[in-house]
């Protein structure tokens, strides 16, 4: 069976797509002084399970606040303090190799699968 234009094309969407929504977390509980001062992505997860994905945390008139991306822009928002139970920087490393794995081995697989959809293209 050939690869058409259709296969290459929905190969290549699914890749980006795949690649842009996964994200890795480091396992260290970090304090909030101690995102201020690293500046970096990362995650809040609330004491009743609620993620929240920062794009920094920043201390402003006492408070601590996350930057969030929203829409096209960013927002800032109060952070509970009482009312969280971990903070996580991601891990920009392994966000980049672990999706690249896993397709890697998708690939192989579905090669197996079909072999002659992979190898015409």
């Amino acid at each position: 069976m050939k690869a058409t234009t259709r296969h290459i094309v929905a190969l290549f969407l699914s890749t980006l797509i795949f690649f842009q929504g996964c994200s890795v977390y480091k396992s260290a509980n970090v304090t909030l002084e101690e995102a201020v001062r690293a500046e970096t992505k990362g995650r809040i997860i609330k004491k009743n399970g609620k993620k929240i994905k920062f794009l920094k945390v920043v201390f402003e008139d006492g408070q601590y606040k996350s930057i969030e991306k929203l829409g096209g822009g960013t927002v800032k928002t109060q952070i509970e303090v009482d009312k969280i139970e971990k903070v996580q920087f991601k891990d920009k490393v392994l966000s980049i190799i672990l999706p690249i794995g896993i397709y890697i081995i998708l690939i192989g697989v579905g090669s197996k699968l079909s072999p002659g959809v992979l190898v015409s293209i």
